[in-house]
């Protein structure tokens, strides 16, 4: 979740781990093992031009990596696993490597013979949903592992849904190649639009996504959900979705030859009882995909000399952590922020208030709690993000969401409280003193001068 606007200026020095670092746990009988269906939704890093020597374009650079593609892989229980994978709708490919815990929510996925660094991937706390956001150069890469349930039938999927739709050019090119060019193909194929789905208990359904629809459950066969759709302006249709163990999370990635776009489908289950603040207490991993909202060529004399834009692709991996009472810390590439929850709706819609921005952003909760997405979609930039809650640590979280803010006079410590927490400090990093009045507290403003140590312990010590 990126934040933009700042009120004044604020440092984040550091983030401790509290007194128990979580051992690293093996995927050894971990619940890591079965099938997990992998979708990969990419778009460039950014997009340059070949200009000649009057300035007019020429030709498109990362124009054609906007990528997709989707994967089936089997984990054993000694974290090893055996697949496939397709990318842009190629033959797919063998895979073998290793899926292993190595921190706290955190998850290793290792592919034998792959040059890039091995994925680091989230897991929520149902241990069925996992989330990576990784840029590795010219591309933006978000991947999503959804672990497959052993059956699914109609009754399982009822309930009402929220998701949305996430589309981008499959091609930038200029015309006419490899001269001045005086079009761009591809600009118009970038959208991010809001979508519902209600089943019924006997698998029927309506919705909206880009258009009414209706339709009802098919079948289910290793790992993948197939609908049968009726929409408004076309006729009767099959879809395919990967459907999460826990039935909470589908998801479908697309490639539109006709239309020349890739596009990811998300619908996620809404709670059936109204959530309240307590359950968003702990740590979530979050991961963002940003792209233009629209892209326009910049014309002189009828030949495009530059793209509108061309610098609005991002993506980042980010964290909160959120207390007992609604307030929350968070830690996102543009800086710390601090805030609390404003308000719960029944269907599991949460108004976070960030304190830094003095803004209010939308995240929408699963029936699960543990996996919440937002969408955004401004008239220069769409914003697709994922949050996914970690599981319960062994013994104390090995993060405390503890973070320092400057204000150019004194530093104010933030973190979210629990009942049970209090702030400790030391000047050596070996004796540690309890703050007196910080237990089930979330703020403390040390005095100035001294060079002192922070981090969050349980109490009592």
């Amino acid at each position: 979740m990126k934040t933009r606007t700042r009120f004044y200026g604020c440092l984040l020095l550091l983030i401790f781990l509290a007194l128990v670092s979580v051992p690293a746990a093996r995927a050894t009988g971990s619940p890591l093992a079965g099938t997990w269906r992998v979708i990969l939704f990419s778009t460039p890093s950014s997009v340059t031009m070949f200009k000649d020597g009057n300035g007019r374009v020429t030709g498109i650079n990362q124009g054609a990596t906007f990528e997709y593609g989707s994967g089936r892989v089997t984990v054993d229980s000694s974290g090893n696993f055996t697949g496939t994978f397709s990318s842009n709708g190629e033959t797919p490919e063998n895979l073998t490597g290793t899926m292993a815990f190595t921190s706290h929510g955190k998850v290793t996925v290792s592919v034998t013979g792959d040059t890039e660094a091995p994925i680091a991937a989230s897991i929520n706390a149902s241990l069925d949903f996992m989330i990576s956001h990784r840029s590795l150069g010219d591309v933006h890469d978000a991947m999503f592992f959804l672990k497959e349930p052993a059956a699914v039938n109609a009754n399982d999927l009822e309930g009402g849904w929220l998701g949305f739709g996430f589309e981008t050019p499959s091609e930038i090119k200029s015309l006419p190649s490899n001269q001045p060019a005086t079009s761009v193909t591809g600009l118009d194929k970038f959208s991010a639009f809001p979508g519902n789905l209600t089943v019924g208990s006997s698998g029927t359904f309506a919705g909206f996504l880009d258009g009414a629809f209706t339709g009802s459950y098919s079948s289910y066969s290793n790992g993948e959900l197939s609908l049968n759709i009726n929409a408004d302006e076309e006729g009767p249709f099959t879809e395919t979705f990967s459907i999460n163990a826990s039935k909470t999370v589908m998801m479908q990635i697309k490639h539109h030859a006709d239309n020349k776009s890739n596009e990811l489908l998300v619908f996620v289950r809404q709670p059936s009882a109204t959530p309240d603040e307590g359950d968003m207490v702990g740590h979530w991993k979050l991961g963002f995909l940003g792209a233009p909202g629209v892209m326009t060529p910049i014309m002189n004399s009828g030949f495009v000399v530059d793209l509108n834009g061309k610098n609005e692709f991002e993506i980042a991996a980010e964290k909160m952590t959120f207390g007992q009472d609604g307030a929350f810390t968070a830690q996102f590439v543009d800086g710390p922020e601090t805030g609390t929850i404003t308000s719960v709706s029944t269907a599991g819609s949460i108004d976070l208030f960030f304190l830094q921005e003095f803004e209010t952003a939308t995240v929408q909760l699963s029936s699960s709690l543990d996996i919440f997405f937002a969408l955004s979609d401004e008239s220069t930039h769409q914003e697709m993000i994922f949050g996914v809650k970690s599981p319960p640590p062994n013994g104390t979280p090995e993060e405390s969401g503890l973070i320092f803010f400057y204000d150019g006079s004194q530093f104010q410590i933030y973190w979210a409280a629990q009942a049970d927490r209090l702030l400790q400090e030391s000047t050596d990093l070996v004796t540690w003193t309890n703050v007196p009045d910080t237990q089930g507290t979330g703020t403390y403003t040390p005095a100035n001068g001294g060079n002192k140590y922070y981090r969050i312990a349980t109490s009592p010590q």
